[in-house]
């Protein structure tokens, strides 16, 4: 019963954006009353937060500054794990950041140099990592390219059913047109038998 009380309390916490020094020493006293481990309270914090990431990723396309100050006032406050904090930002708010590099990006995948300042304030401005951020504009550029390589497979099969079907239709004709000499009468000389018989004696 000890975590549900716990969880109460910073949920009428986060409710009133009571974040001050006095809210916070409250409930660590209960976790270390009710020896909460480090653990279970860690993963607790960080449903929490990810439900105020949420919440500010739906109130407008792009956070503003007073939105990102407030996540991280209230990453503080639940004392999240840095690395945790950073994966919900990836997994929340990544989306923004790869609709804007799409936006940002030519139809082959590439960033032109007007957009590559706006594009790292905005990575800040979501606090992603450099590394998420490389993965994101990877994973937009094939995104992006996905259906120009289709396009391009398609022709490339397309020339090669024509290339195939050219083939087999001389295949063919090579065929018939040997079948129609081996019909040929014995003795004309077309006819490679005939050659045989009567060509080669004169």
């Amino acid at each position: 019963m000890a975590l549900p009380k716990i969880v109460s309390w910073v949920t009428q916490c986060l409710s009133e954006r009571n974040f001050n020094e006095g809210a916070k020493d409250a409930y660590e006293k209960l976790l270390a009353e009710y020896e909460v481990s480090q653990d279970a309270w860690s993963s607790t914090a960080i449903d929490f937060y990810y439900q105020e990431a949420q919440s500010v990723s739906a109130r407008r396309a792009i956070p503003s500054s007073e939105d990102m100050e407030e996540l991280a006032s209230v990453a503080s406050f639940l004392s999240c794990p840095e690395e945790l904090v950073t994966k919900v930002h990836m997994e929340v708010l990544g989306d923004k950041y790869s609709k804007a590099l799409n936006e940002a990006m030519t139809p082959s995948g590439v960033i032109t140099e007007e957009y590559v300042d706006g594009l790292d304030r905005l990575r800040q401005r979501l606090c992603l990592s450099e590394a998420d951020a490389k993965s994101l504009v990877g994973f937009t550029a094939r995104k992006r390219m996905g259906p120009i390589l289709k396009d391009l497979v398609d022709v490339w099969k397309s020339d090669t059913d024509a290339n195939y079907r050219m083939e087999k239709e001389k295949e063919k004709r090579s065929a018939e047109g040997f079948r129609d000499k081996a019909r040929d009468n014995i003795n004309n000389e077309e006819n490679i038998f005939g050659y045989m018989e009567l060509g080669a004696n004169k």
